[in-house]
C-alpha cells in the first residue's frame, strides 16, 4: 500500500472520530453518524463495510473524544482522536500557549488526561495491547 493510500485511510478514520454514538450502533445508525460527521453517502457505506467500531470514548466536558476502529480486512486497530471542537478553541489555545509553550508541561491538560485514562481503559479491557 502506498503512503498516499495510508494517509487517505487514516484521514477517513480521523473523520469517523467525529461521529457520535457509534459504539454498539446498528449498521444504519453508524452510516448515518458517519454522514453527519462529514462523509458522503458512498464514503460512509464503504467505511462502514471496511471498519468495525470496537469502542468509543464517553462524552467528556473537556472536548476529548476518540474511537477505536478495527479494519475488517487486515485486523489493524486505529485509535482515532477527534480534533478540537469550535466550542473548545479558546480553552485549547490558552492551554497550548500557557502550558505547553510557556511552561513546557502537559500536566494540566484535561484532554490529555482524558486520553491517558481512555487508553488505560482500552488496555485493561484487552481491546488494545500495552506498548
Amino acid at each position: 500500500m502506498s503512503f498516499v493510500d495510508q494517509l487517505l485511510i487514516y484521514g477517513e478514520t480521523a473523520l469517523a472520530s467525529y461521529a457520535e454514538g457509534i459504539a454498539g450502533a446498528t449498521e444504519s445508525q453508524t452510516k448515518e453518524a458517519f454522514r453527519e460527521a462529514g462523509m458522503s453517502d458512498r464514503q460512509a457505506t464503504l467505511f462502514d463495510r471496511a471498519w468495525i467500531v470496537l469502542d468509543q470514548s464517553p462524552e467528556m466536558n473537556n472536548g476529548f473524544s476518540a474511537v477505536l476502529l478495527q479494519s475488517r480486512s487486515t485486523g489493524e486497530k486505529v485509535l482515532a482522536i477527534r480534533g478540537t471542537e469550535p466550542s473548545q478553541w479558546g480553552a485549547d489555545y490558552i492551554t497550548d500557549i500557557v502550558d505547553i509553550a510557556a511552561l513546557g508541561s502537559i500536566n494540566r491538560m484535561a484532554q490529555y488526561q482524558s486520553l491517558e485514562a481512555y487508553y488505560g481503559q482500552l488496555v485493561s479491557s484487552g481491546k488494545l495491547a500495552s506498548t
